[in-house]
């Protein structure tokens, strides 16, 4: 999908797309120019462009690690695991929302989570799901460890030592 410009949207357009992206929805900004650079510096950060049919989409593979770690709050590698906090699902009953919450597994990482609700909701972007997952995690529905790291060393000792007499 080709990218287009930001100056070729309408105004109205940049905030309806920035209010879809950030945490502090807006009704009008200033000026034109302040409008395009606040909604270019918010898609930077979530990693995401405005294509032909001008919706938001994920950036391709081809963004490096560092980039998108240094992309604001929230950034969970897809290696990172997820564990499940809340005691039963919070989100309401036959809601696309409790659908998502609904895949969560302890033990699953962020990335088969990703695609599980990719598969879900193919139309709506994995930067947006994304949004998802840090939402429940900042609401303590949810929290992303790092994966354990294997050990050489038994964690207990197998035989105890008694001192010789």
């Amino acid at each position: 999908m080709r990218k287009i410009p930001l100056s070729s949207l309408s105004l109205a357009k940049i905030v309806e797309l920035y209010n879809a992206l950030s945490d502090r929805p807006v009704k009008k900004f200033s000026d034109r120019d302040t409008a395009e650079r606040r909604l270019q510096k918010l898609m930077d950060t979530e990693g995401c462009y405005v294509g032909e049919d001008k919706f938001l989409h994920d950036l391709d593979d081809t963004v490096s690690d560092e980039r998108r770690r240094g992309a604001g709050r929230g950034y969970f590698s897809e290696d990172q695991v997820i564990e499940v906090l809340a005691p039963c699902n919070p989100k309401r009953a036959r809601s696309k929302a409790h659908q998502i919450f609904a895949l969560y597994r302890t033990g699953m990482t962020v990335g088969e989570f990703l695609d599980r609700a990719q598969a879900l909701q193919p139309d709506k972007p994995r930067f947006r799901q994304r949004a998802d997952l840090c939402w429940n995690v900042d609401h303590g529905h949810i929290r992303v460890v790092n994966p354990a790291q294997p050990t050489d060393e038994p964690t207990q000792d197998p035989s105890p030592t008694t001192p010789e007499q």
